[in-house]
């Protein structure tokens, strides 16, 4: 989990819980705007609505992937 989370390794305390908490909604944040603007396209517009929507899946994951390295489970 550590090679396709690498955000996620360091929830092992507190502040870095946060900060890769943090890290992931901004990646999901920023990607979400940047990918709204190009979204008008018709041509590339369905194309960037999955990529968008995979970025976000792999944002929560890595924030489920935080919260079982915070809690010991993985």
């Amino acid at each position: 989990m550590n090679g396709f989370f690498p955000l996620s390794a360091k929830a092992t305390n507190g502040k870095g819980f946060v900060i890769s908490v943090l890290c992931y909604l901004a990646i999901s944040i920023a990607t979400g705007f940047i990918f709204s603007l190009l979204t008008g396209i018709p041509a590339i517009g369905v194309a960037i609505n999955f990529i968008s929507q995979l970025i976000d899946l792999y944002c929560w994951g890595g924030i489920v992937v935080s919260i079982m390295k915070l809690a010991k489970v993985l």
